[in-house]
């Protein structure tokens, strides 16, 4: 004896489209090449950054306006991540001055463990960490060797 009855969702589907809806195909910054005016104001840092801050915009940069990833548009991220990176630099340094030792120096682990974890996060944003693959495609799988070679004395 069966039991309980229609269950939602149960019964015939509807036929024909459902709800698509079609953009119209518009150029997105990423795709849309930048002035040479914009791209060399890019690889200058903005003029309030610290100078450590300064150094690390001006080493990655150029290898985010290569990867495309850093645009007028992305240029406060990017300078949040920058940020990170020199307050990362900066525990690392106490962490090797004064060590782990105590409540504050296992809080500065903590946090240093915290902030290497959203830096690397940011990297990834920007397309600036190894993503476990060479990018030129040398990575592919080798072929094996025949493992019965030896046996038949070739």
């Amino acid at each position: 004896m069966p039991r309980g009855g229609a269950r939602p969702g149960a019964g015939a589907k509807p036929k024909g489209r459902h709800n698509i809806v079609d953009f119209p195909a518009h150029a997105t910054s990423a795709t849309t090449p930048l002035s040479p005016d914009a791209v060399a104001s890019l690889h200058e840092p903005p003029a309030d950054l610290p100078d450590a801050q300064k150094a690390i915009w001006r080493v990655y940069a150029p290898l985010a306006i290569e990867q495309r990833t850093l645009a007028l548009a992305t240029a406060p991220g990017f300078r949040e991540l920058v940020e990170q990176m020199a307050l990362k630099d900066d525990i690392a340094t106490r962490l090797a001055r004064f060590g782990a030792d105590g409540k504050t120096g296992s809080d500065r682990v903590k946090l240093y463990t915290r902030l290497s974890q959203r830096v690397d996060a940011s990297l990834a944003r920007f397309k600036l960490t190894a993503f476990g693959k060479p990018a030129d495609g040398s990575g592919q799988k080798q072929a094996q060797a025949n493992p019965w070679s030896q046996v038949a004395g070739q």
